[in-house]
C-alpha cells in the first residue's frame, strides 16, 4: 500500500490498529534516538497526567504521534513495571475514547472489528452480541446485565455505552505486551530516566497490618498493591472502610497510589467527600451485588467483621488499645 493511501489523522487517533503498524512498517525507518525521544515524551505525558489530543492538525503531527506510540510500546516492552504498563494502557484508552465519542458508526465498526466485535445499529441504538459485551463490559454496576436490555442474545447500548466498551477493549489489549529482545542502551537510559522521575510513593511496597480486615477488603488492597484496576464501587467501598477504621487521608492515599490511573487531587477530593458525607459501609448484600464479596463471613457488613472475630464493634471509635490497627 502506498503511504499516501493511509488516513494519518485517523491512525494517529487509534495508533494501536493493525493499519497503523502497516503504516509504520511502510516508512522503513531506522530506530534512531529521535524516534525513541518521541516515545519517551509520550510516556512522560501519559504517566504524569494522561495523554492529550493532538493540537497541530497536520501530516507531520499525525506521523509523529503514530511513531511516538510505536516507540513508547517498544520502551514499555523492555520496562518490567506492571504499574507503568497499566497506567499507560489507561491513558491510551482514555485518549482513544475522546476520539471515539466524535466518530460515526461506520468508523466505530472499523475499530470494533479490530477486537472481533460486531454490532448493528437501529435508530441510533447499538445491538451487540452478549458474549462480546461480557468480554469487554466495564466493571461498573451500571454495565451489569441486570441493568442492560438483553434480547435474543443481543444487548442494547447507546453510542456512549459502546464507546465505553471499546475503551475497555483497548485498555485490555494494551495491558498485554509481547517481550521484545531489542534493548538498546538508549532504551535502557530512557527507562532509567523515567523511573527516577516517578514519585517513590507510587512504587514503594505497602506495609499494612491487615490481619483483621475482612476478605473483601484484603482483596481490594491486594489488587491495588498489584496495580490492578479496581472498579469505582470497589474503590468507594475501600475508602469508606478505611475511613471507618480510622485511617488518615495520607494513609489512604498511600494505598490508592498504586492504582494505574491514580491522581492525587482526584483521590484526595473523593476521600474528603466520602469523609464529609460520612457514608455508611456497604452491607455484605450490597458488596455481593457489586461483585466485591468473596467469602461467606456471616457478619452482614464488612465493618462488623472484627466484632465477629474479636467480639467488639469495629464501627465505633477506635479504642486506645486498638491503635496498632489503624497505623
Amino acid at each position: 500500500m502506498n503511504r499516501n493511501e493511509f488516513n494519518l489523522e485517523f491512525l494517529s487517533h487509534y495508533p494501536f490498529l493493525a493499519e497503523a503498524k502497516k503504516y509504520v512498517d511502510s516508512l522503513k525507518l531506522e530506530l534512531d534516538d529521535s524516534i525513541l525521544e518521541l516515545g519517551k515524551k509520550r510516556l512522560e505525558e501519559g504517566i504524569a497526567s494522561g495523554l492529550k489530543p493532538i493540537v497541530e492538525l497536520n501530516e507531520e503531527s499525525f506521523k509523529n504521534s503514530i511513531l511516538a506510540y510505536a516507540a513508547s510500546r517498544l520502551i514499555l516492552s523492555n520496562w518490567k513495571n506492571i504499574y507503568i504498563r497499566q497506567r499507560m494502557a489507561i491513558a491510551e484508552s482514555k485518549l482513544a475514547r475522546h476520539y471515539l465519542s466524535t466518530e460515526n458508526f461506520e468508523n466505530l465498526k472499523t475499530i470494533a472489528e479490530e477486537f472481533k466485535i460486531s454490532f448493528s445499529v437501529e435508530k441510533d441504538l447499538v445491538y451487540i452480541d452478549v458474549v462480546s459485551y461480557l468480554k469487554y463490559a466495564p466493571k461498573d454496576i451500571h454495565y451489569k446485565l441486570l441493568f442492560i436490555p438483553l434480547k435474543e442474545g443481543k444487548v442494547k447500548l447507546t453510542k456512549d455505552q459502546l464507546t465505553r466498551v471499546l475503551e475497555e477493549a483497548i485498555r485490555a489489549r494494551l495491558e498485554v505486551l509481547a517481550p521484545v529482545s531489542l534493548a538498546s542502551n538508549k532504551i535502557q537510559q530512557i527507562i532509567k530516566e523515567l523511573s527516577s522521575s516517578i514519585p517513590k510513593h507510587r512504587i514503594d511496597q505497602i506495609k499494612i497490618n491487615s490481619q483483621d480486615f475482612p476478605p473483601c477488603i484484603k482483596k481490594l488492597i491486594a489488587q491495588l498493591s498489584s496495580s490492578i484496576n479496581v472498579s469505582h464501587y470497589g474503590r468507594v467501598a475501600l475508602a469508606i472502610y478505611l475511613i471507618k477504621a480510622g485511617y488518615s487521608n495520607e494513609q489512604i492515599q498511600k494505598i490508592f497510589s498504586f492504582a494505574p490511573d491514580y491522581n492525587f487531587e482526584t483521590t484526595n477530593y473523593q476521600i474528603e467527600f466520602i469523609r464529609k458525607k460520612n457514608y455508611n459501609m456497604f452491607s455484605c448484600a450490597t458488596m455481593d451485588s457489586l461483585g466485591l464479596c468473596i467469602a461467606d463471613c456471616k457478619c452482614s457488613n464488612p465493618s462488623l467483621f472484627r466484632r465477629k472475630l474479636h467480639l467488639f464493634n469495629a464501627q465505633k471509635s477506635v479504642l486506645a488499645e486498638d491503635e496498632e490497627y489503624v497505623k
